[in-house]
């Protein structure tokens, strides 16, 4: 069908037409433009795939690498990490990144977030234990070669094996040093011989001509008194004793190579000790109450105190244990003679060769009866040491 329009109106039609036009092409440009209403809102994706994969991950170092992707249809933006000890990190315009984390002991939750152009985000989340730092140590701990201890101290723990007899006497090597404990009954810590006590250890020694024996008490003087003895091993014969009162160290010497014993006495409390057998050291020397000195035996020269002369009634308490005054007199040193033998504070008369059943000597042991008189008088002066009245008390 043909429309036809008068020349007149013409001009009105092309017009609207015009607008039709311009009405419709703008309306189809906004409507396929699709800025608005179709906006991007997919978020980017995040992988942790190193260290591991997975979600969680034991490790015992303190600082580990970590390492992954980031994918987004729109492309990225940033990267960002951070863990709960304050390790925090971030790069700019990439797919893939890495970062170094410092851990703290335990768990340690780490999340990274990577974001897009258009303002989306998207994590992943590692969470890291970090374990205590462990080491191994292997090897073997070896006494030095010339060292020893005592076969019956007071650990319940220790290897046991009796040591008080001749028959029962611990062989040493020399040269040697050896650790060992001594306690009077009921004396000392809670232990093996706490209750009926371990006042003898007994040693057998291959000795060299002048080979020195030095014994060293570990507790205080007057907590504990510990005595040295030499015998002969094969006759028991007593040759040296070392018995001073209130000592911290005794020592003896061999007089000539031979087979020995050596007996540590404890004479009053409990102490460790060291016994050491080797060659005299220079500037060391003997015991002040030694057998094998020199001196007059049944005589001890004896000082008081200052403030206490020994007068009449000081020398009649002296005496009457036993105890003569042949020279001397009021503040001045003074000699006795001993009438009879004293062991300790009691008086034991000595007939024969044989020490009394009271003697802290080894049963059987024997001496010929000068060496049992000056021993007595060792006795008696180490007795007059312990007194309150008494400033010195020595050998002639």
């Amino acid at each position: 069908m043909n429309l036809i329009i008068p020349l007149k109106y013409r001009p009105h039609v092309f017009k609207l037409l015009f607008l039709l036009t311009l009405l419709v092409f703008f309306s189809c440009g906004c409507d396929s433009g699709g800025g608005g209403d179709d906006a991007d809102t997919i978020p980017p994706t995040v992988t942790i795939n190193q260290p591991t994969d997975a979600a969680a991950y034991t490790t015992s170092s303190p600082s580990i690498t970590i390492s992954g992707t980031a994918s987004d249809n729109e492309g990225i933006d940033q990267i960002r990490w951070e863990s709960g000890t304050g390790s925090t990190g971030e790069v700019s315009g990439t797919a893939s990144w890495q970062a170094q984390i410092d851990l703290s002991p335990g768990i340690n939750q780490i999340t990274v977030t990577a974001t897009d152009a258009a303002g989306n985000s998207g994590s992943d989340v590692l969470t890291v234990t970090l374990t205590g730092v462990t080491y191994s140590l292997g090897g073997t701990i070896t006494a030095a070669s010339n060292t020893a201890i005592d076969s019956d101290v007071n650990d319940p723990k220790a290897d046991y094996t009796p040591n008080d007899s001749a028959e029962q006497a611990q062989t040493l090597p020399t040269p040697v040093t050896l650790g060992g404990y001594v306690n009077q009954p009921q004396t000392g810590e809670d232990g093996r011989s706490f209750v009926q006590g371990d006042v003898n250890d007994v040693f057998r020694a291959d000795l060299l001509a002048d080979e020195r024996i030095v014994l060293n008490i570990a507790a205080p003087i007057l907590d504990a008194d510990l005595d040295l003895y030499l015998y002969d091993a094969a006759s028991l014969e007593l040759i040296d004793s070392a018995i001073a009162r209130f000592a911290r160290t005794e020592s003896l010497a061999a007089p000539d190579a031979g087979t020995y014993l050596i007996q540590v006495i404890n004479d009053r409390g409990a102490s460790n000790y060291t016994l050491t057998i080797g060659q005299a050291q220079n500037g060391q020397s003997r015991s002040s109450l030694c057998l094998s000195h020199n001196f007059v035996p049944g005589e001890v020269i004896v000082k008081s105190i200052e403030s206490q002369p020994i007068g009449a009634g000081a020398a009649n308490a002296l005496t009457a244990p036993g105890m003569r005054q042949i020279a001397g007199g009021p503040g001045r040193a003074q000699l006795f003679a001993i009438s009879a033998h004293i062991v300790g504070d009691q008086t034991i008369q000595a007939q024969s060769a044989d020490m009394s059943s009271q003697s802290p000597l080894l049963p059987g042991a024997s001496m010929d009866a000068r060496t049992r008189d000056k021993l007595d008088t060792l006795y008696s002066i180490k007795s007059l040491r312990s007194r309150s009245d008494i400033a010195d008390a020595c050998p002639n």
